[in-house]
């Protein structure tokens, strides 16, 4: 994209920005290990980004990112020598269909969830961070912390549920389920 129009760059930033968590959730939905899944994601839209000129503006920007990001994972996988035949066919089609449909929730649902990540105590942010973020089990997080796994776990849960707790009083309030 190096000739590329300003216009073009603002209109590709634009429609990347607004499709991105959707394109994020799709990926992680489909590869567990968070750091290959982020990795992925940055080659997902450099990937959008080299082929915007060939993207029809008459068409949905969401669903062709999402094809790309399909074909990336089938890569992902393929490069793994792992079989992954829920992208294939009207299956990967409907899985489509249905990040594009929710799309609207998941954006109101990941911003109850920031919302609500923020009302947390430093501790249960750090929990949260080493469980989910930098994929460590509650043994090694205990360990880590110099607290037994048991109260590792309780924690986890504990604030889990006190997540869903907010992010279900945070859509209440903005009049969504």
């Amino acid at each position: 994209m190096d000739d590329s129009q300003p216009s073009d760059l603002y209109r590709l930033t634009e429609l990347w920005n607004e499709s991105q968590p959707i394109v994020a959730a799709f990926v992680h939905g489909h590869v567990r290990d968070f750091h290959d899944s982020e990795d992925l994601l940055q080659e997902i839209a450099c990937t959008v980004a080299d082929r915007f000129r060939s993207y029809d503006a008459q068409r949905p920007f969401t669903p062709w990112a999402l094809g790309i990001a399909r074909f990336k994972i089938l890569e992902y996988y393929r490069k793994q020598q792992r079989a992954f035949p829920l992208l294939e066919g009207e299956v990967a089609d409907e899985a489509i269909e249905v990040f594009v449909d929710e799309a609207g929730e998941l954006s109101s649902f990941r911003a109850a969830l920031q919302r609500c990540i923020v009302r947390l105590t430093k501790r249960s942010r750090l929990l949260l961070e080493l469980r989910y973020v930098h994929d460590m089990k509650p043994k090694s997080i205990a360990r880590y912390l110099g607290f037994t796994p048991g109260a590792t776990r309780t924690a986890l849960h504990k604030i889990r549920s006190a997540l869903s707790d907010c992010i279900d009083r945070v859509l209440a309030q903005e009049g969504r389920t």
